[in-house]
């Protein structure tokens, strides 16, 4: 059964929102590890932060009275692009803690990750109401975990409202989100409503995140399979990864509280097994430590698989191509040429598009947006290509 606030968005609400001026019986072991990061204040600096904290009652999950459905305010240094007359970022990397999660707490897992990703671009955190717990029993933590998940789902609209802000103030940024445990919710709302403005206003936003990390993700696999939830929402990033464990006890007491059976586990612990999603069992390197997810050798992972990943079974194109994620690209034909197969919003990375150039990028996804509702059939081989052809052709446009 699902306890979570029924969050099936009307199309219009969430794009007027959006286009309408923003407003800066359990162990022991698996509650502890939710909720042990609190005990021990950092000195670290606040981060480049979006904060939706105290905008919420956290008994009820409701909005709190006058706090608008897309508000958020920033907080610490400031955003290049936004303040300061800056210029704006290459890449910003956006991390969403996880439930059960203070403030100080958020700031001091967005500081444990950072110096693994500070080369990579502009990092920034997402802070929302996500410590509902108020104490330790077992029924207090179950009601807990569904206030926070209430919450959650409606801090996607919030996420949505900051992206779409900051993704048109900056349209060649490359934006990359990173979630922990049901950070991943408030990501997949996210995606879903900007999904919902893409299709009422595609001259509005048409763009794609360059890729979405999801760590230890909270929400049922069912839901980003084909008729699932979040899968329409999938296609608005280039790239997925799911980091999951199988050994993870905090998904087992998640997945408990939300009574979730054995053939619908949390996507935090278990493979995908959809296309759209490049599925990475890390269980032999975080084993049961669902807090293991944000560590330096998980966060090398990461930005690894921004470089490479492994396609077409055991073919591997390695570290050396940074390669492009075009969307829609499912399967190759043999050879040194392959086919663009348009199916099911699927997406795998192409190295050949790997020198491409932001202004082509964007081109490239603004017409894939343009056409891909037009398709008709389950499978339409749009164009084919020869690789070496692609290269010279994206090496030359960038110079």
């Amino acid at each position: 059964m699902d306890r979570r606030l029924d969050l099936t968005l009307d199309l219009c609400l969430p794009v007027l929102l959006l286009l309408s001026p923003s407003t800066l019986v359990m162990s022991n072991n698996s509650y502890s590890q939710l909720t042990e990061s609190a005990a021990t204040p950092s000195s670290l600096p606040t981060p480049p932060t979006v904060s939706t904290r105290g905008q919420f009652d956290m008994l009820t999950g409701h909005l709190n009275p006058g706090v608008g459905t897309t508000s958020y305010t920033l907080a610490g240094p400031p955003f290049p692009g936004l303040h300061n007359n800056m210029a704006c970022p290459n890449t910003t990397i956006i991390f969403v803690h996880g439930m059960f999660t203070p403030r100080q707490s958020a700031i001091d897992d967005f500081n444990g990750i950072a110096p693994a990703l500070s080369s990579k671009g502009f990092l920034s955190l997402f802070s929302w109401d996500a410590n509902t717990n108020t104490n330790t029993s077992a029924a207090n933590i179950i009601r807990s975990i569904h206030t926070a998940e209430t919450i959650g789902d409606q801090n996607g609209m919030k996420l949505a409202q900051f992206i779409f802000d900051y993704g048109t103030t900056c349209p060649q940024m490359k934006l990359r989100l990173i979630g922990h445990s049901m950070g991943n919710l408030v990501i997949l709302q996210a995606l879903n409503v900007l999904n919902q403005v893409r299709i009422a206003y595609p001259d509005m936003w048409y763009k794609l995140l360059t890729s979405v990390d999801l760590l230890g993700a909270f929400v049922p696999v069912s839901s980003v399979r084909p008729g699932g939830e979040f899968y329409d929402g999938l296609k608005m990033a280039a790239d997925f990864h799911s980091y999951y464990s199988s050994l993870d006890s905090v998904m087992y007491l998640l997945e408990f509280a939300d009574d979730l059976p054995d053939t619908n586990p949390a996507l935090g612990h278990t493979d995908a097994h959809i296309s759209s999603i490049y599925s990475i069992n890390v269980a032999p390197m975080i084993g049961a430590d669902h807090e293991g997810y944000l560590s330096p050798r998980l966060m090398n992972l990461l930005t690894t698989h921004w470089d490479h990943r492994k396609l077409f079974g055991s073919t591997n194109f390695g570290p050396v191509l940074s390669s492009f994620c075009y969307p829609a690209i499912e399967d190759c034909a043999g050879g040194k040429s392959f086919l663009l197969d348009i199916k099911n919003s699927s997406s795998l990375c192409n190295p050949a598009f790997s020198k491409c150039s932001p202004e082509e990028i964007t081109r490239d996804n603004t017409n894939y947006l343009n056409n891909k509702d037009n398709l008709t059939s389950d499978r339409i081989y749009v164009q084919t290509y020869r690789v070496d052809a692609i290269v010279k052709t994206c090496n030359d446009t960038s110079g």
